[in-house]
């Protein structure tokens, strides 16, 4: 019996040969993994399996090109037809209880615009400084050499010249010149 080669058991005290193939030992782990996962996707995966249908979002309103507005949602998807439709998202607004005021919406300002008696800063000039002429053209002659960040009031223009808006403005020191309106920046 000891020497029997088909015996699996070698002796009282020795260990037992493998019973079960050794990728049995990798395979069986994997598989365990693969229907945990199942599992968790079942539960806590998303709800729906189908394919997405394009549902209005509860928050636009459809406007029609003349600007009025339509009582039914449209989906955000592009337009079949160009032109036809807009979609814009809705404002929300929350209703006031009876006997409450409302709050008073106050008009923003409008950008300061570059006009006779507006006051200026000269701005985006690199260091360079922007170039004061006696007249409104890069050929006129430079009258004095403006920093950026000074301020100037606009008492003449706009004048057209060399392909530039030209504005005549007066510095702190009560020099008039023109400069050209890129360099200048309305001031409120």
């Amino acid at each position: 019996m000891a020497n029997d080669p088909g015996k699996r058991y070698t002796g009282r005290n020795s260990s037992v040969t493998s019973l079960w193939p050794k990728w049995i030992w990798i395979v069986v782990p994997i598989l365990v993994i693969i229907v945990v996962a199942g599992f968790w996707w079942a539960i806590l995966g998303p709800e729906g399996n189908g394919p997405t249908s394009a549902t209005p979002k509860p928050t636009e309103r459809v406007v029609s090109p003349q600007g009025t507005q339509g009582p039914t949602l449209q989906p955000t998807l592009p337009p079949a037809e160009s032109g036809t439709k807009e979609v814009v998202p809705l404002e929300t607004h929350t209703p006031t209880p009876e006997g409450a005021s409302t709050p008073e919406v106050q008009p923003t300002a409008a950008p300061a615009q570059l006009a006779i008696g507006a006051k200026a800063k000269v701005v985006n000039t690199g260091g360079a400084g922007l170039n004061m002429r006696a007249g409104p053209g890069t050929s006129q002659t430079r009258v004095k050499t403006l920093a950026d960040g000074a301020l100037v009031d606009v008492v003449g223009g706009p004048q057209a010249g060399d392909g530039f808006t030209w504005y005549q403005v007066k510095d702190a020191s009560g020099t008039v010149g023109w400069v050209v309106d890129e360099f200048l920046q309305a001031q409120p």
